[in-house]
């Protein structure tokens, strides 16, 4: 009979510690899930931050062409202007339908002309009629 108990014992005690090895490796295997988990969700989140960054410092840099002025061609005189000041010269320019035709026509030609037989365009455009 202490043979059988002894057998039991060691059956019992092996089951036992086979049981608590499984518990153990899923409670790491858990909490090594929730850590990989977690830093997954912690990259995501620098990656999230970096795109707004980005989107950010484009925004600002778009809004700051928009609101300033720029020769973009002195030789041509081209000129970036702010939205708001070159929607005011089209309306100045409007307001009389006539002139504002003629002026046209005088900068299409101006402009179809060589760059060397380009005069001041700012003169030859303000010049009363």
């Amino acid at each position: 009979m202490k043979q059988q108990n002894k057998d039991i014992y060691k059956k019992t005690t092996t089951a036992a510690v086979i049981i608590a090895v499984l518990i153990a490796i899923f409670i790491l295997g858990g909490i090594l899930i929730r850590f990989s988990y977690i830093k997954e969700n912690q990259i995501n989140y620098r990656a999230d931050e970096e795109r707004v960054r980005a989107k950010m410092e484009i925004e600002n840099s778009q809004k700051q062409l928009m609101d300033s002025y720029q020769f973009l061609d002195k030789r041509k005189e081209f000129v970036r202007l702010p939205i708001s000041r070159s929607m005011e010269i089209v309306e100045e320019i409007y307001k009389n339908r006539d002139t504002a035709r003629t002026n046209l026509l005088q900068r299409i030609e101006l402009k179809s002309k060589p760059v060397s037989a380009q005069s001041s365009t700012a003169d030859k455009l303000n010049q009363p009629k």
